[in-house]
């Protein structure tokens, strides 16, 4: 049932990180497909100005996340793992623990539609619990 969700779209998230809550409009993208090379976990993006909100008075495992792209032949972005990520998207609800989100020092979208992109294996059994 999960691939029938894997087609992009705009979702809302809420992330909860040192019990404030934050809410994002995000993007779920199937061509996401970076990995945390360590743990292998998906990789969410996420723009830095607001990541750096939510994690300016946590104590976070910080990460770097190699990632090749068009324009980029080798970068390194840096990411941390988010406690808690909750992600609405049409009439169901999702819950993730530790998911890892990189920052990206530019606007993601053209007007801010969205302020973050989702990996689309983040859906998969093994990482999320539906709650509808």
């Amino acid at each position: 049932k999960w691939k029938n969700r894997k087609k992009q779209s705009i979702c809302r998230a809420v992330i909860k990180s040192a019990g404030v809550k934050t809410k994002v409009t995000a993007l779920l993208d199937t061509g996401n497909s970076l990995l945390e090379p360590i743990s292998g976990k998906p990789v969410c993006l996420i723009e830095e100005e607001l990541l750096a909100r939510i994690t300016l008075e946590n104590t976070l495992f910080y990460r770097a996340i190699p990632f090749k792209s068009v324009g980029c032949e080798h970068g390194i972005l840096y990411g941390v793992e988010i406690p808690k990520l909750t992600i609405y998207k049409d009439e169901e609800c999702f819950v993730l623990e530790q998911v890892v989100c990189a920052g990206v020092p530019h606007q993601l979208s053209h007007k801010k539609a969205y302020r973050m992109i989702l990996h689309p294996d983040l859906f998969r059994e093994e990482f999320c619990k539906p709650l509808s």
